[in-house]
């Protein structure tokens, strides 16, 4: 109840309640809260007409201006449905003349009568916006009864109203005792605009009906955090003046403004306009009974100070414990300074002493998360549990950092190309099928090639030679050792023992399965899994290869469920709630039951909610779906969220961070994107470079370097596809179909509106169908190594397409069957 009575708090009026200038809001602050007028200040000016005649004989007030002031000071108190308040006001001249020159005709500085005011409200719901209802009871008396004379001048002869002590301003107030009652109702829809209706009925002379008062006004202010203008009206009608002894009661229009700090101090002003006059009661004082609620001025301009201070009641502390332990060094067992977090604890990076010992007191009772960091250690958390008044010893081992030991990660690839038959080096060029790296060639006199500072890792080459069949070998590159490869290759027309002997296919898969081997035991599991499935190209029938690839998908979910925890928990713990929620749903995703991950996804949500909301429940909601966005990688979506929550609350710090480091995070991968692409650019690797620059550009339409770089991309691309169609042309005068067709399609792929491409493709379909040749084992096992090739590069299409052909020629190959399932697996067919 208490969240919703929040939402609903409005500023003060100058009575010193909730509400506008003198409409009261029916809402209330829930909490226990002080608050005070320091002051309010309300300047008037009127301006008379030429028939106004004053009390004092012989002087016409006809062109006379008046600027005259009330200074009001008020003190209240509210808690949860009710909210009381006193106030008076201090009223004087500021100036009054006729064409430049004084005249005997000012107003004696005076109190009014001081008013109690109480206010008793309940709030509700109507389709799930707020609003509340309640009455006020105000009753009001004067300062002092009788003649008294606050400024000591009795029968003030020089002031309207000679023949009242204290001059004209006494009579302003009710000069005697009065009672109000009245009703309130406020509504809140969207959680913004506050709209509000008072209306009660008022005994202004207690005693006197002529004098009693029907009073109502509405208000509608915009509640949009710290800064909330509004606009009112209110009127004033008497309704028992049988005798017409009063003039017109006014009636207001007020416009204004008004702010309040989180600490509290705030200030309001604005402008009021009157609808209608008291001309006949105020500007002629010769009827010696009249009754003047407030002074009718043209318009007036306001402004105020105002504090709340609000006491917020002490929660309970649940019951708690004490957690100590001592940090080592898991590879040699030597204590070290770390830093130790206790999030559920609002413990913090907590150093441990000198000798790695930590002791946390006030830690809850129950599961708590402990979470410990050095630097060059890997990043340790473990649930405990903590009893109440007991201490829960936990020694902490923290494990090297990956990479943290200066390990070599760098080495070469070496070798040497000759001919089979004969030995002779040959002139060849090597190139890189997975990872893509630039091609390079043999030393024609020896055969020889070097390819320097390569990334440790598995390497597969297609080795090329002018009269001799490719071949594709695969390379593995450890750190600080070189890779050597020798190759054989063989004539075209040479008979062999089979391009892809099972004896060659099961090395690369061991070789492949090795390495997945090594990056699974360091953690790069994605990597490990890509090996995995090339391995099983290489050897569809390997059972070590689906075992390996199972368990390894199992533990990557839990291995990748705890690195996105212990980031998460980090960012938590540095109060970047926004990148934590990243983390966590990520884990969440990785491990869709880890009940660790849901908690912690939870706990970010709330503390960046809360961070942000300001008690406005539409603006937690538009930061909560914005979050959920931006966790789930919609950052455009995120974005449209958090300025749903500005357009309610302009001033909202969370909302403008949030959307500050979602535009940044959108620089900065649209910055590593175009990196990327310009690097995939100097590898020759245009196709995959356009893909990058034409996400870098989805995040930022407005990048010229992106678009630059997406130009350079296409034209490279229709250059080397041209290229392409050339080289297969020549290779179709050969009649090399083989060859030729190879290169047409590897046109298509980069420019699918080369026509030209498409009719030498027709061609060779003619002449092999005017042939038909046999196909010998060595020309079958180069078009289903060109799969394997082409599936190794992820070309999925094109290794469909090679090992189909295959499959044509010999509907009995195992090999092609398995991986041609494998590949339209990874089509999505």
């Amino acid at each position: 109840m208490y969240g919703l009575i929040l939402v609903l708090v409005s500023g003060l009026n100058f009575q010193c309640l909730s509400g506008t200038q003198r409409v009261i809001s029916a809402d209330s602050r829930g909490l226990p809260t002080l608050t005070m007028i320091i002051p309010s200040l309300n300047i008037g000016w009127k301006r008379y007409s030429a028939d106004s005649v004053g009390y004092i004989e012989d002087t016409t007030y006809e062109g006379v201006s008046r600027l005259a002031n009330e200074l009001w000071l008020g003190m209240g108190f509210s808690w949860r449905y009710y909210e009381t308040s006193i106030a008076a006001p201090i009223r004087n001249d500021l100036w009054s003349g006729k064409f430049g020159r004084d005249v005997n005709a000012h107003m004696s500085t005076s109190l009014g009568d001081v008013f109690l005011n109480n206010k008793f409200s309940y709030p509700f719901r109507i389709f799930s916006f707020p609003g509340a209802g309640g009455v006020i009871l105000r009753y009001s008396f004067p300062v002092a009864p009788g003649d008294w004379d606050p400024a000591d001048q009795a029968k003030d002869t020089s002031s309207i109203g000679i023949s009242y002590n204290g001059g004209v301003w006494r009579l302003l107030s009710y000069g005697s005792n009065s009672t109000y009652i009245g009703s309130l109702l406020t509504y809140v829809p969207l959680d913004l605009f506050a709209f509000t209706f008072n209306i009660g009925f008022g005994s202004n002379r207690n005693g006197d009906p002529t004098d009693n008062t029907l009073e109502w006004g509405f208000s509608v202010d915009v509640r949009t955090g710290n800064y909330e203008p509004f606009i009112e009206y209110y009127s004033t009608s008497f309704v028992s003046d049988n005798y017409h002894r009063h003039g017109n009661a006014p009636a207001y229009w007020s416009v204004g403004l008004r702010t309040e700090s989180e600490g509290g101090a705030g200030v309001f002003f604005g402008l009021d306009f009157w609808q209608r006059g008291r001309e006949g009661s105020l500007d002629n004082l010769a009827k010696p009974d009249f009754w003047l609620p407030s002074w009718t001025p043209d318009w007036s301009i306001w402004g105020g100070i105002s504090y709340a201070y609000t006491h917020r009641l002490k929660e309970s502390r649940p019951a708690t414990g004490i957690v100590w332990g001592t940090v080592f060094d898991k590879s040699t067992n030597q204590p070290i300074k770390a830093l130790v977090s206790l999030p559920e604890a609002r413990i913090n990076r907590q150093p441990t002493d000198d000798a790695g010992v930590f002791r946390v007191e006030g830690v809850p009772e129950g599961k708590v998360t402990l979470v410990v960091e050095a630097p060059g250690r890997e990043l340790y958390t473990e649930s405990i549990v903590v009893a109440k008044d007991q201490v829960t010893y936990k020694n902490v081992f923290l494990s090297p950092q990956a990479g943290s030991a200066g390990v070599q990660s760098k080495g070469v690839i070496a070798g040497k190309v000759v001919d089979k038959q004969t030995g002779e080096p040959l002139s060849a060029t090597i190139e890189f099928v997975d990872p893509i790296l630039p091609p390079t060639a043999t030393d024609p006199s020896t055969g020889l090639f070097k390819v320097p500072n390569v990334d440790v890792g598995l390497y597969t080459i297609s080795i090329k030679a002018v009269g001799y069949r490719t071949s594709v070998e695969v390379v593995a590159v450890k750190p600080g050792e070189p890779a050597v490869k020798d190759i054989s290759l063989i004539r075209e027309g040479q008979s062999s023992e089979g391009a892809v002997s099972d004896e060659k296919s099961r090395a690369t898969a061991a070789a492949f399965v090795s390495m997945a081997q090594d990056k699974a035991s360091e953690g790069d599991y994605d990597e490990a899994l890509r090996y995995l499935d090339i391995a099983g190209v290489w050897d569809p029938d390997n059972p070590q290869v689906k075992e390996l690839y199972d368990r390894y998908r199992a533990e990557a979910e839990t291995y990748r469920t705890q690195k996105s925890l212990e980031r998460g928990i980090g960012f938590y713990n540095d109060g970047r709630y926004l990148d934590a929620l990243v983390e966590f749903d990520k884990a969440m995703k990785a491990d869709p039951k880890s009940e660790d991950a849901r908690k912690w996804y939870e706990m970010a949500f709330n503390a960046l909610v809360e961070q942000g909301s300001g008690g406005k429940s539409s603006v937690s909601g538009y930061l909560s779906q914005g979050a959920a966005l931006y966790a789930g990688g919609d950052v455009e979506g995120a974005i449209a969220m958090w300025n749903k929550a500005l357009e309610i609350d302009p001033n909202n710090k969370a909302a403008r961070e949030y959307i500050s480091k979602a535009q940044n995070k959108k620089q900065l991968d649209a910055k590593a994107l175009i990196a990327e692409g310009k690097d995939l650019m100097s590898k020759g690797q245009y196709a995959a470079a356009l893909s990058r620059f034409n996400q870098a550009l989805k995040l930022e339409p407005a990048n010229a370097e992106a678009a630059a770089g997406k130009e350079d991309a296409q034209a490279k691309i229709k250059q080397l596809a041209r290229e392409k169609l050339n080289e297969g042309k020549e290779l179709y005068n050969l009649q090399k179909y083989d060859e030729a067709e190879e290169k047409l399609r590897a046109a298509l792929k980069l420019d699918p509106s080369l026509s030209e491409a498409n009719a030498y493709l027709s061609k060779i379909s003619e002449a092999r169908s005017a042939s038909k040749p046999k196909f010998s084992e060595d020309e079958l096992n180069a078009l289903y190594l060109k799969g394997v090739e082409a599936y190794v590069k992820e070309d999925y299409e094109t290794a469909v397409y090679y090992w189909t052909k295959v499959l044509e020629m010999d509907p009995n190959h195992s090999k092609a069957k398995k991986n041609l399932a494998r590949a339209k697996q990874k089509m999505g067919e």
